[in-house]
């Protein structure tokens, strides 16, 4: 990338450039985390909430065709681009989890990028037997030949997708009134303090009783405000946080 494009990226999202600094920060906090305490963490918090097996989603997802699926398309975008910018395989496995045990009708979810989340969502709500995602992503301008907001989206699982290009903060609030309450809210869009907080609150209007709403990228450096942790205490939600996904039961 030209001096001149990662200017303009910078100018279009300030965020950059603390992510940039803060991230080896954050990657120290995430690796300190022990993945199989975690993935207990994980798996106690659903099983207790949703009154399921959650050990038992997580041995369905490893077991599925789409999780191999999922892992010979992610391997072919290492290939293709150099920083692949997805969720980890934890993190996408917890939401898969967290979708199957809440068996939403409708969900919504911003940041698509190459839709690895949408996948997981997509593909639990199959087995789930029905649902719909509706996706808010920004437009990006790709070259000939580069992967699309689809790329690790199975084609099967497309009827069920609903994908909206433009910015949340105008496309969010339209799509909200319009579904009027929905299931299952999931931010991955920008993260700043400012939008994740607004994103939160507008969805949050819409959500069910006993919906949830879900965050990725909630792990920041401790000399940092962790958003969505505030968020949940401001407003009463019970929550769980593992590894870098947080989890809020909309009960009120």
């Amino acid at each position: 990338m030209s001096i001149g494009r990662k200017l303009v990226k910078v100018m279009r999202d300030p965020w950059i450039l603390l992510r940039k600094a803060t991230s080896p920060l954050i990657e120290r906090r995430k690796a300190a985390m022990d993945l199989e305490q975690e993935r207990a963490r994980s798996i106690r918090f659903l099983s207790e909430h949703f009154g399921v097996d959650a050990a038992a989603l997580h041995d369905e997802y490893w077991s599925s065709a789409f999780a191999s699926w999922y892992l010979r398309w992610y391997q072919e975008l290492g290939r293709l681009v150099r920083d692949k910018e997805t969720s980890s395989h934890f993190d996408l496995v917890t939401l898969y989890m967290l979708v199957r045990a809440l068996r939403p009708e409708v969900v919504v979810e911003t940041g698509v990028n190459y839709g690895a989340s949408s996948a997981h969502i997509l593909a639990a709500m199959r087995e789930n037997g029905g649902g719909t995602l509706y996706s808010i992503d920004l437009p990006k301008p790709r070259p000939p030949g580069a992967p699309s907001q689809d790329f690790l989206v199975p084609p099967e699982l497309s009827s069920s997708w609903r994908l909206i290009l433009g910015d949340s903060r105008d496309e969010l609030p339209g799509l909200l009134r319009t579904l009027g309450q929905i299931d299952h809210f999931h931010h991955d869009s920008l993260h700043t303090v400012q939008h994740m907080s607004w994103e939160y609150a507008t969805a949050l209007e819409h959500i069910r009783y006993g919906g949830v709403l879900s965050s990725h990228d909630v792990v920041v450096p401790l000399s940092l405000q962790n958003v969505f942790e505030t968020f949940c205490r401001k407003h009463g939600l019970p929550y769980g946080v593992f590894r870098n996904v947080g989890i809020a039961l909309c009960q009120w």
